[in-house]
């Protein structure tokens, strides 16, 4: 299993609700059928405890993933981000990216 193109980083605001989709593939490039699979996404901020962030199969035969990020899930901050799937009895790291989080101006946090 390998990720599909993703950027090394993303920028979001801390009211922000992103959805990072995650196209999972084979060595040779083919496409990863989620069949059967389960997946989840953790952040890591230096020094504090991973938060486990919402993960959904959004197209099993595409193999593509959906990490959602809520509005109060991520305080201000840069954290690693890691997608892992888990295929029969393989389980592997499809992604490893950074998530640069800011502060929103205005609203209500």
């Amino acid at each position: 299993m390998e990720a599909g193109e993703l950027s090394n980083s993303y920028e979001i605001h801390d009211m922000d609700t992103p959805e990072i989709r995650v196209p999972v593939t084979k060595s040779d490039g083919s496409v990863l059928s989620l069949s059967g699979a389960t997946v989840e996404a953790w952040a890591k901020r230096h020094g504090q405890d991973a938060i486990e962030l919402t993960t959904t199969i959004t197209d099993e035969a595409g193999g593509i993933i959906t990490v959602s990020v809520g509005a109060d899930d991520l305080d201000e901050g840069v954290y690693t981000l890691h997608v892992r799937v888990t295929k029969a009895t393989e389980t592997q790291t499809v992604v490893e990216a950074y998530i640069i989080v800011k502060v929103s101006i205005g609203g209500s946090a």
